[in-house]
């Protein structure tokens, strides 16, 4: 019998310790109390002042054909990948560390949240991984024709699907090794992508208006979650089962932009809430208690317990396509179509 490398070990043993899932909480009312009339002041009282907000805006940059943001484990980097460069900025000073440029590459893929590595294409059945702190470079050559390259949200695994079949295939960044090969979703698109969902335990499979989940230990497919319309964004949460998607589809009989929001292991809708606009980007904070949604040219923080709107982030001037929380939950990065970040600052209120 071969044995378990570690990586996949990991993965098999992580299983047993995934929390059961949490419940909505059940909210309440205050029951009404019976209260005296105070006396009429004497003096006009000062008015209270305005909470601040939790995020505080204290970093921009400008990085022309950005179209991604990527968080280092530690929270101390963040990464901006575009098409042929990618930049390592130093938080919060949004300082440059590193730029790499490959104009010979058909394409930059993914930027490893280990904070220095890049993936990029090089032929069909070629990729080519680059420390960009040191300029070191491997090459993995496949034995199928290359589809979509993810690394994993915490950079220790790579997801590499295949052109040839509809099967992802796992891999080790660190040594390259190949640790699994995952097969069972089918799809009559065309185009698709597979990627290892943020609790790391899912591959999430994606196909014009479908989304399908996958456990990767035990190759379980969960139900499909079917839109009308093309999806534009998704994301699931890292403890529940919950997960948000954004799409067009039919809210009180008419079209319109909605937030699709999924129990996605039971295959469930929960919930459609409409936009005024597409989003085109989401992201659940790392406890997962709030979710950005970027959304024209604005940020929205929705409370996950009851998905309301409890802050709208403003100062982009175009549409927003990439929002991430750090690691750490004192950060909160968002990427507008022209190339302007903004760092948001998360402090809790008191």
């Amino acid at each position: 019998m071969p044995r378990l490398s570690l990586p996949l070990l990991f993965l098999l043993l992580l299983t047993a310790c995934i929390p059961a899932p949490k419940q909505p909480p059940t909210l309440t009312p205050t029951p009404t109390a019976t209260l005296t009339p105070a006396p009429p002041p004497t003096e006009t009282p000062a008015p209270s002042p305005t909470p601040a907000s939790p995020f505080q805006p204290v970093g921009e940059a400008s990085l022309p054909n950005a179209q991604r943001l990527i968080w280092s484990t530690d929270s101390q980097t963040l990464g901006v990948l575009g098409n042929q460069t990618a930049v390592l900025l130093a938080v919060s000073a949004l300082q440059p560390l590193f730029t790499f440029n490959d104009p010979a590459a058909p394409s930059l893929l993914d930027f490893s949240a280990d904070g220095r590595t890049i993936v990029s294409i090089l032929d069909q059945q070629t990729l080519r991984f680059t420390d960009i702190t040191n300029g070191e470079q491997r090459t993995l050559a496949t034995d199928f024709l290359i589809g979509p390259v993810h690394f994993s949200p915490d950079g220790l695994l790579l997801v590499i699907g295949s052109n040839e079949e509809w099967a992802a295939h796992l891999y080790n960044p660190q040594n390259l090794t190949p640790l699994k090969t995952v097969r069972g979703f089918q799809t009559a698109a065309p185009v698709y992508d597979v990627r290892i969902a943020e609790n790391i335990l899912d591959l999430a499979w994606s196909a014009r208006a479908r989304i399908q989940l996958q456990n990767i230990p035990s190759e379980t497919l969960y139900p499909s979650l079917d839109h009308e319309d093309f999806v534009t964004a998704f994301a699931r949460s890292r403890g529940d089962t919950l997960l948000v998607s954004a799409a067009g589809g039919t809210i009180d009989n008419e079209y319109a932009p909605i937030l699709f929001v999924w129990d996605a292991v039971l295959g469930q809708e929960l919930l459609r809430l409409r936009q005024d606009a597409m989003p085109y980007a989401l992201e659940f904070s790392w406890d997962d208690r709030l979710l950005a949604v970027g959304v024209a040219d604005r940020v929205d923080i929705y409370t996950t317990s009851d998905m309301n709107v409890v802050e709208t982030l403003t100062g982009h001037t175009e549409s927003v396509i990439s929002v991430r929380f750090s690691p750490d939950g004192r950060w909160l990065a968002s990427l507008d179509s022209t190339g302007k970040l903004i760092l948001w600052q998360i402090n809790p209120p008191r």
